[in-house]
């Protein structure tokens, strides 16, 4: 649940944050997602983005493409640690000093995180639509996490 707070009030984290007064800690989002996947989830890697009917947040990745020119986007060091690996050193895209946009949806991706199966995790959960893990190369060369801040 450690990577869950990013993604909560106060965090001050580029990227996806949740904004609705049902999701205020990491165990409120934990047990939200754990309800959702609750007789889908078969021990196998699992990607699964709900529609909350309400807002429930605000999205943190961007198209590079549709960031205007005058917006300052840098590539920023970021650790992705999951539940019984190794962490790795990722540098992403961030594009500074634009608004975050509502979203309704959760995304929430829960997996094994040891070789025999038999201990799981959610390895994400986020207000928004599906992104992929920052080793995907290719999406975050198009894409870019949102900072409301300024560089």
């Amino acid at each position: 649940m450690e990577h869950v707070k990013i993604h909560l009030p106060g965090s001050h984290t580029s990227g996806s944050i949740f904004t609705h007064p049902k999701f205020r800690t990491a165990r409120n989002v934990a047990d939200y997602a754990y309800d959702q996947i609750s007789g889908i989830y078969k021990g196998q890697r699992l990607v699964l983005t709900v529609d909350f009917g309400e807002m429930v947040g605000l999205e943190g990745v961007i198209a590079i493409k549709e960031i205007p020119k005058h917006i300052p986007v840098k590539r920023v060091g970021r650790e992705r640690k999951s539940y019984g690996k190794r962490p790795h050193s990722y540098t992403v895209p961030v594009a500074y000093g634009i608004k975050r946009t509502p979203t309704n949806k959760i995304t929430i991706i829960a997996e094994p995180v040891v070789d025999n199966g038999n201990l799981h995790a959610f390895s994400s959960i986020f207000p928004g639509n599906y992104a992929p893990d920052f080793s995907d190369v290719k999406f975050w060369n198009q894409h870019a996490l949102i900072s409301e801040r300024r560089s």
